[in-house]
């Protein structure tokens, strides 16, 4: 976040944001999986991925929440800045979307991991 806020230079500013939201995502990934070892919770084939990982935390169908609704909202929003740093969508990504993730991605680990 830093290097994107200190460059003048548009293209390294939105390389430094993609790298900043794929390391966010990459901190979100193993957050939820910790959360899911530390609830004992299934992690197989299909609950690698960080979809699958918050799938196993949040199951409204059967009231099965670890996370709140509002955290599943968020994480599905952080996934889509993810997705769009790992596709070189640069232009797509904006500071405040990365940054909402980076300080949501930190308060989600010290509110479930701390």
């Amino acid at each position: 976040m830093r290097a994107a806020e200190a460059s003048n230079d548009a293209i390294s500013k939105q390389v430094s944001l993609a790298v900043a939201a794929l390391l966010a995502g990459v901190s979100l990934q193993d957050a939820l999986r910790r959360l899911c070892d530390a609830r004992l919770l299934v992690d197989d084939a299909h609950r690698t991925s960080p979809s699958g990982l918050e799938a196993a935390l949040y199951q409204a169908s059967t009231r099965s929440e670890i996370i709140s609704r509002a955290e599943h909202d968020r994480i599905t929003a952080w996934e889509a800045t993810r997705t769009k740093a790992a596709d070189a969508r640069f232009s797509d990504i904006t500071d405040a979307e990365v940054a909402s993730m980076v300080l949501g991605v930190r308060s989600f680990i010290e509110r479930h991991l701390s």
